[in-house]
């Protein structure tokens, strides 16, 4: 059976080469629409390699805040994954994060409970200073490291495949730090964007009524692939960590997501989606 916390935290977003990603003009500014989805996660397929024999549960994503002052995410998720020998686990994540406007802090807080026991908790604080970013961890470990400074959280990272979209772009490079695995870990992402659509076709499999409540936007279908930067070797073509397929508008809205792990996919259908009283400029 696989890492079900790895699994858990990489479901939180909606990560080569580290290239730094420039600051798009104010004309481009990304208003991200406060709003909770709901997701239905079921297999697609999984490898005999993988002890999988079926995986279900439901994730429950939150985004509120606004350009001037921060974003804030909270996600629920819990996964039931049945193992090929009959043994059964039920994974309950628990993430708040908060990002402060222009990314340049970022605090998180991660519990992960395996069949109702706490079995990892994450929590800790990171913060850009004079090109870097420290990052100070409370749990699991009191310990303090730095990260490059062109490192972006996830709010940011967002944004900016959004912006990369608008300008037409298809394919952008980015370090991210999330607040997952131990706290410690960078990741290189590679972000493919495809063509624009605003109208959502009807074979993608999430309710139309929840992608309906989205609102008008242009859409895109985007695949990210995450590299731990521990594991980096640019010398020969690397198998990523894991890779995130969905459909991302540009309000920030997200659904069929597709989780590869290469041994196995796990699907997230959207089923409800509801916008959340927005937080004006002041």
């Amino acid at each position: 059976m696989p890492n079900l916390v790895h699994l858990s935290h990489s479901l939180i977003f909606i990560a080569g080469t580290c290239i730094a990603v420039p600051s798009a003009p104010a004309a481009e500014s990304v208003e991200l629409t406060s709003h909770r989805a709901v997701y239905d996660m079921q297999l697609i397929g999984a490898d005999d390699s993988s002890g999988i024999l079926d995986v279900n549960g439901r994730m429950v994503y939150e985004l509120t805040g606004n350009t001037c002052r921060g974003h804030s995410v909270s996600v629920r998720f819990m996964l039931q994954i049945e193992g090929d020998g009959g043994e059964a686990q039920l994974t309950d994540l628990q993430s708040t994060t908060f990002e402060g406007a222009n990314g340049e802090v970022f605090r998180f807080a991660n519990r992960t409970y395996i069949n109702d026991e706490l079995a990892e908790e994450i929590e800790g604080a990171a913060a850009e200073r004079q090109g870097a970013i420290n990052v100070n961890l409370e749990q699991p470990r009191q310990e303090t490291l730095q990260i490059d400074g062109e490192t972006l959280f996830p709010t940011e990272h967002l944004s900016q495949i959004i912006h990369a979209a608008r300008r037409g772009e298809s394919f952008l490079l980015a370090s991210v730090f999330d607040g997952s695995e131990s706290g410690d870990t960078v990741f290189d992402t590679t972000a493919l964007i495809g063509k624009s659509f605003d109208i959502i076709p009807r074979d993608y499999g999430s309710s139309e009524q929840a992608i309906s409540g989205i609102g008008s936007t242009t859409a895109w279908p985007v695949t990210v692939s995450y590299f731990k930067q521990e594991n980096a070797n640019h010398e020969s073509e690397q198998t990523p960590d894991y890779q995130l397929e969905f459909v991302l508008h540009e309000n920030g809205a997200s659904h069929d997501l597709v989780l590869n792990y290469g041994a196995f996919e796990i699907f997230g259908r959207l089923v409800h989606f509801e916008h959340l009283p927005e937080v004006p400029c002041s």
